[in-house]
């Protein structure tokens, strides 16, 4: 609190469910006070402030996608709040050249910390609540899915008995799953004898399915699944992006799922047995019919892909 013409003048720190709470974030101030002066406080320093506030109270992937949000607006971090308006925001928006997706996301962010400030009473409006994003709608253009080219697959075979992500990618070529797919999968899912695995969890009834394990692959497989360890999707990224860039490839993990789809096409194989194996619904993809194939045409479907080996 201040003193203003003899009266006391209160500025709150925020809301707390108890006052347990609420008195434990007076303490926290009490012992390193923070600025709660709008007139000087920073974008940045605000979202700092905001970051404190909200770290104890909700999910780490909420907490993470604040941060990646905020990342995004780096080049106003240190503009004053005071300084800061719609026009401001609105132009930072219009300009700063991010696909509609991260837009709505920073919006959303700047939402709540616009309101968290609100609270405080360092602000008067949250600004960023008004925010348009209607001009941007349909501007995202989809990065085109480039299959891995043969003499990519080649450098990838060659590394693949010592290098593990080329294996990796070798053998998520062959099979066309999804990351999601390739990170949950774990050895009882696996029969090396009938050189099959299964997927058992998918969102849809296509996507739970046998996935035949074709002949030059068989032994890669194996040596995955001797060295097996659990992974998040964050690490696996980190260590593909790395990976491909040894490499002096641009891939998206992705890009091995459509180069199997493509391959098969080329092979001239049944549209059927490759939805099936890749877990598509039958007839088109949008279709809720899922046509079953059994393991062996699937097996001798993928046992038609070339195998670009020196």
């Amino acid at each position: 609190m201040s003193y203003n013409e003899g009266k006391m003048k209160y500025k709150y720190l925020g809301y707390w469910k108890t006052q347990a709470e609420a008195m434990l974030a007076l303490a926290e101030y009490n012992r390193d006070p923070y600025s709660l002066d709008g007139n000087t406080m920073t974008l940045g320093e605000l979202f700092a402030q905001f970051m404190d506030y909200q770290q104890p109270k909700v999910r780490a992937s909420t907490f993470n996608g604040y941060k990646s949000a905020f990342s995004n607006t780096r080049p106003i971090h240190h503009i004053k709040l005071t300084d800061l308006s719609v026009s401001v925001l609105q132009t930072y928006i219009d300009s700063c050249g991010k696909p509609y997706s991260s837009l709505h996301q920073i919006k959303v962010t700047l939402t709540n910390v616009f309101g968290y400030a609100e609270r405080l009473e360092l602000i008067r409006k949250n600004y960023a609540s008004l925010i348009d994003l209607d001009r941007h709608k349909g501007k995202a253009v989809k990065a085109e899915k480039r299959p891995f080219s043969p003499s990519e697959i080649t450098v990838l075979w060659n590394m693949a008995e010592t290098d593990s992500m080329a294996r990796t990618a070798i053998i998520l070529i062959y099979t066309g799953i999804r990351e999601s797919e390739f990170l949950s999968l774990k050895q009882e899912d696996v029969d090396l004898d009938r050189q099959c695995f299964q997927i058992q969890q998918a969102k849809t009834a296509a996507g739970i399915r046998t996935v035949p394990i074709a002949d030059c692959i068989l032994d890669l497989f194996a040596s995955f699944l001797d060295n097996l360890v659990p992974m998040t999707e964050r690490i696996f990224r980190y260590k593909w992006n790395n990976a491909m860039k040894e490499y002096g490839m641009k891939h998206t993990f992705h890009e091995t799922r459509h180069t199997f789809i493509s391959m098969m096409a080329e092979a001239g194989i049944d549209e059927r047995i490759t939805k099936s194996i890749v877990g598509h619904t039958g007839g088109s993809i949008t279709e809720s019919v899922y046509t079953h194939i059994n393991l062996a045409p699937m097996l001798d479907a993928v046992n038609r892909l070339p195998v670009y080996h020196d």
